[in-house]
């Protein structure tokens, strides 16, 4: 297993569908960061200053996270010939390689649906049929075939606690990506 595989599937979930809308909020503005920290990454090794305008949105010309992050790699590797730094090029190739998985979870919380998670744990309850209040979880949407099992069960359920510790690592991620910036 790697830290970034999907964690197990919940056994509850969380009382307050708030609490699951604030939690993706705040990870998925933390993914954004670590964007930010990417633009700025690539503006210091193009520039030489991680502000930059035209090198932050030279950042920004790729579609989707997987190209902006291999043209960064690509202005990286040709610094790091230029300008060898063993230490520097393996740490920059860490935080790469876990943004780059970190990606599948930003993309499952970014395109999941709030659902109350006893239909998910058991698909023939009903509205009626569960003791108790809802509890909620974030579940890919059902016209996501791919991210649904043979048994047509979710491949993934997140609460609130999954969903924060994603954001912790993201911050992670650009503290690590900033602190590259200004090596």
């Amino acid at each position: 297993t790697h830290p970034w595989d999907r964690p197990p599937f919940p056994t509850r979930g969380n009382k307050s569908a708030d609490v699951l809308f604030e939690a993706i909020g705040r990870t998925l503005n933390a993914w954004e960061e670590t964007e930010v920290a990417c633009s700025h990454l690539l503006a210091a090794i193009r520039a030489g200053a991680p502000f930059d305008q035209a090198a932050n949105r030279d950042y920004g010309e790729g579609h989707i996270f997987v190209v902006r992050l291999g043209n960064l790699r690509t202005i990286a590797r040709q610094h790091f010939v230029r300008n060898p730094n063993q230490d520097l090029e393996a740490e920059f190739d860490r935080l790469t390689t876990f943004a780059e998985n970190y990606c599948a979870r930003r993309n499952d919380i970014a395109h999941g649906v709030v659902r109350i998670v006893h239909k998910i744990l058991d698909p023939d309850t009903t509205m009626l049929s569960f003791r108790g209040a809802p509890q909620w979880c974030l579940i890919p949407p059902h016209f996501k075939g791919s991210k649904f099992t043979k048994a047509n069960r979710p491949a993934y359920a997140l609460t609130s606690w999954e969903i924060n510790e994603f954001g912790k690592v993201f911050w992670s991620l650009t503290h690590g990506l900033t602190n590259l910036a200004y090596a």
